[in-house]
């Protein structure tokens, strides 16, 4: 494979063509504040959800959710599921997935399938973002919206989620261990393990610098102002983090030797059997 083709999946995964619906979910802050200055931490709740046969429609009624007073009161995200018939679509999963914002601008959408049911498939597999649409740089302070605590919190990004030429480059790394361990060149995309759940930001919330991998579809520009006292202390917490975890932050997830001690652990587990 090269790199150009590696890009051509990347931007384009292979989607299994099947007939699906949309699940449209809307969600809202509970609590409006007098004072919006530096508030770090505030509730959001899933409160409705529509579901639509086909992608027009979904783009008309995003377009009244946002602009109709009925549906934005307090509206602080759309979530906008692509969900193939006959599947498992609990815990999240999905096919497809974008993300708009409260004002109605696409913040973000999956690259991958994220369906148990297809992770063998081509379109499972993670190969990274183009890096013109990252949206937050190491240093950018972002909400972080943990769906099933129903709370957004501010923290500040440590490390964006990977590159098509960083997924790449990991794609090599799988190729050499499989040239080493004797697997075959052509078994190098069955053995590259990004999926979904790799994309994601690293972000720190506070001093302690304590590692979180939110999903890039769960990370929004902060919705109230941000003071000059917090932007300084989320930059302390950025320089804690990367003094504290330089490996972690910096390393690539997988790499030769990653790569030949799962084949390892793979054999032992088959010789247990």
């Amino acid at each position: 494979m090269t790199f150009e083709e590696f890009k051509a999946l990347a931007l384009n995964p292979p989607y299994i063509d099947s007939p699906c619906v949309y699940r449209v979910d809307m969600h809202r802050y509970v609590k409006r504040f007098k004072d919006a200055k530096d508030v770090r931490e505030f509730e959001v709740r899933l409160c409705q959800s529509f579901m639509y046969t086909d992608w027009q429609r979904v783009q008309k009624m995003i377009s009244q959710f946002i602009h109709h007073e009925r549906y934005n009161e307090q509206l602080y995200a759309l979530y906008v599921y692509q969900l193939p018939e006959n599947c498992d679509v609990s815990r999240d999963q999905h096919q497809r997935l974008w993300v708009y914002d409260r004002k109605g601008n696409l913040n973000s959408q999956s690259m991958c399938s994220a369906l148990i049911e297809e992770l063998n498939h081509r379109s499972a597999k993670f190969r990274g973002h183009d890096s013109s649409a990252i949206q937050f740089k190491p240093g950018d302070i972002v909400e972080v919206y943990d769906r099933e605590k129903a709370q957004v919190r501010m923290g500040v990004v440590v490390k964006q989620p990977p590159t098509i030429e960083q997924c790449w480059e990991m794609r090599k790394e799988v190729e050499k261990a499989c040239i080493t361990e004797g697997v075959g060149v052509e078994n190098t995309d069955d053995n590259y393990w990004l999926y979904a759940t790799d994309d994601c930001y690293c972000v720190v919330f506070g001093s302690d610098s304590e590692l979180s991998y939110p999903r890039s579809t769960d990370v929004f520009t902060p919705m109230y102002p941000i003071s000059n006292r917090h932007i300084r202390y989320f930059d302390t917490c950025h320089q804690l983090a990367l003094a504290k975890h330089p490996k972690f932050i910096t390393r690539n997830k997988i790499t030769e030797e990653t790569t030949i001690e799962r084949f390892q652990e793979i054999r032992r587990l088959i010789d247990l059997y």
